[in-house]
């Protein structure tokens, strides 16, 4: 999530006292602070204070300074990454750094900045541009472990950098490959679980095995869950399961489900990922809100905490414990 990283400033810009050194970090050796942290009203902006210090003190081991995240906050706040730098030179201190910002960031109301503050608390994934996306997902998988759970794109860094106790969505209990499972005493994948590059055809392997082989319990197959996936890639119901009834192995399914879904664009496959790990329930329909409305009643611990669809699944299923 890089981006172009401004000059190290001149010495006759910078502080003469060595305060910039006593304030800045060593982010070889220590994490920034959370972008959730305010500073002069700000989310995002304490971090990214960190990370340019750390900059013009040569300790920024591999931590980016306006990389893209970065340029939600220098976008809003009109203070180009230029500006911040020279003032971050000067060796203000945190006191002296806020008054600064709110001298020279655009007027805006307060009401806005608690809106945007908000805005950026709450950002998924999906509400990031295809770009930003990709660039994000392509982060989670380099740098988060396996089956992590993300609600928020500030969720990723405050995992990272051991803030926050992540969800997984991998079973407690390994789920043997390529065979059916008995569903009536097992759990199929989370949704979240891709096979072939998708999210929900994991899940849907796992119910149509069980029911070639009659294990399925109270699971189907080709439910309105499974049918949002068949939809987008093209793909029978019928035509998956006889190829899954072959014997065929997860790594001959997930090809073969790559060779024949119409979809082919790694972005927009992508992106679809994305809106589905991040829907919320008050995006379905009515009748599906409805539905899952008696459901989660009927299924769920009563102090469980639904933040997306998939939630339903992973908690129901003891991934996600309450």
């Amino acid at each position: 999530m890089s981006a172009h990283v401004p000059s190290p400033l001149s010495p006759t810009q910078t502080d003469t006292d060595g305060q910039l050194k006593d304030l800045a970090l060593d982010l070889t050796q220590t994490y920034p602070r959370s972008p959730r942290a305010t500073l002069g009203g700000y989310v995002l902006a304490a971090r990214i204070l960190d990370k340019c210090r750390a900059l013009v003190n040569n300790t920024m081991g591999a931590y980016k300074y306006g990389s893209s995240i970065d340029r939600l906050f220098f976008d809003f706040s009109g203070i180009t990454p230029e500006q911040f730098q020279s003032a971050v030179a000067q060796g203000l201190n945190d006191e002296q750094f806020e008054t600064w910002l709110k001298q020279n960031a655009t007027l805006k109301d307060d009401s806005e900045i608690v809106q945007w503050n908000n805005e950026m608390r709450c950002i998924r994934v999906s509400d990031c541009t295809p770009d930003l996306q990709g660039r994000l997902t392509n982060y989670i998988k380099n740098n988060l472990p396996e089956g992590t759970i993300i609600y928020s794109v500030l969720d990723i860094f405050d995992i990272e950098e051991e803030r926050i106790k992540a969800d997984s969505f991998l079973s407690p209990e390994n789920t043997p490959d390529d065979q059916a499972l008995d569903l009536s005493k097992q759990y199929p994948r989370s949704p979240r679980a891709l096979l072939g590059g998708f999210v929900l055809a994991g899940r849907m392997l796992d119910k149509c095995r069980a029911v070639i082989a009659e294990t399925q319990g109270d699971y189907d197959f080709d439910c309105g869950l499974d049918r949002h996936f068949l939809g987008f890639s093209e793909i029978k119901a019928e035509d998956f399961k006889a190829f899954v009834a072959t014997g065929a192995t997860d790594t001959a399914i997930g090809q073969w489900i790559q060779e024949h879904a119409k979809p082919k664009d790694p972005e927009q496959i992508m992106l679809w990922n994305n809106e589905w790990l991040d829907k919320r329930m008050e995006e379905q329909a009515p009748a599906t809100q409805a539905y899952m409305e008696t459901y989660i009643a009927d299924n769920l611990p009563e102090n469980a905490i639904i933040r997306v669809l998939f939630d339903v699944f992973d908690i129901e299923e003891k991934r996600i414990q309450f």
